[in-house]
């Protein structure tokens, strides 16, 4: 039994492996009695639901672009009553990467500890100057590629260490045993966060008064650094010298 029509997809396959996320561009063509066919459709199931759409017209055919997938999808080109072979793309979902860990260590002279961010994180601040690292923890049978602002960054051992001068933004294409490549499988936006200079201002309800020779004058100072406060000396001037008059040790860092 011969129908009177006839399909051809260009460079199709049967079954079409892709990874999460990635969008295909289908073409086809039809004939019916010896003419291409005016118009074709394409019936498309995600297993949720059957949807069909024209194709856009192409040189004597139809395309379509099946976008952003992330469901294992099947499709069928029809004219009329006739359909061609169903087609089916499987959709490989991207590694989780549940064992990465991302490092913050901010600049020596802070003296602050290393911090974690969660794999989840997609947005991070870090004082410029900071030392990022990453290290995916994927199986053996998995590479990773590293990318800085959309370009090769080099790594070690299968880690990334670098170094942040500017905003930017860090990327990881994973791929599988196979040859599949998973594209920014992990990403995160990193802000460069400038180290502001301390403040320190006095507050005091009065800052002019008027004493007796020996009498106690009470001054009150706060003193505050986004990296922390380890030190405050006051001083005064003493014929146009200034000369140490209390100094603060609060030990460990506070932010005031």
């Amino acid at each position: 039994y011969t129908v009177p029509y006839t399909l051809s997809l260009h460079d199709a396959l049967p079954i079409l492996r892709l990874a999460e996320g990635s969008s295909v561009l289908i073409r086809a063509r039809g004939r019916r009695l010896g003419r291409a066919v005016e118009r074709l459709d394409i019936l498309v199931s995600d297993g949720a639901s059957n949807i069909l759409h024209a194709m856009q017209p192409e040189d004597g055919g139809g395309v379509f672009e099946l976008v952003n997938l992330s469901e294992t999808t099947r499709y069928t080109v029809r004219n009329r009553n006739d359909a061609s072979l169903t087609y089916t793309v499987t959709v490989v979902p991207k590694p989780r990467l549940e064992r990465l860990t991302f490092t913050v260590t901010p600049p020596a002279y802070t003296r602050r500890p290393p911090r974690q961010e969660p794999p989840t994180a997609r947005q991070v601040r870090a004082l410029a100057g900071a030392t990022l690292r990453i290290e995916p923890g994927l199986p053996a049978s998995m590479d990773a590629a590293f990318f800085r602002d959309g370009q090769p960054a080099a790594a070690t051992d299968g880690r990334l260490e670098t170094t942040l001068d500017r905003s930017c933004r860090l990327a990881l294409d994973v791929t599988e045993a196979d040859g599949l490549t998973h594209a920014a499988a992990w990403f995160c936006e990193v802000e460069a966060v400038a180290d502001e200079p301390p403040a320190v201002r006095f507050v005091n309800t009065e800052m002019n008064q008027q004493v007796g020779l020996g009498q106690e004058v009470p001054v009150q100072v706060a003193a505050r650094d986004d990296c922390g406060v380890r030190n405050l000396v006051l001083y005064t001037r003493i014929n146009g010298e200034d000369v140490p008059l209390k100094s603060y040790d609060y030990g460990e860092s506070r932010e005031e």
